[in-house]
């Protein structure tokens, strides 16, 4: 289960960003996004690596 701060990382941005960017990070979904998303931003991408 995913604590607290986890939780909040994913919705710091318009969803599903961060998600995505998690789960790429994870090696779970190739890291591309089809327009209108935009990708998560560099800093919470780092943030996201760290959970």
């Amino acid at each position: 289960m995913m604590r607290g701060a986890s939780r909040r990382s994913l919705h710091r941005e318009p969803n599903p960003a961060p998600l995505k960017a998690l789960l790429a990070h994870e090696g779970l979904i190739s890291d591309e996004l089809r327009p209108p998303l935009v990708a998560a931003s560099a800093p919470l991408r780092q943030q996201l690596a760290m959970l």
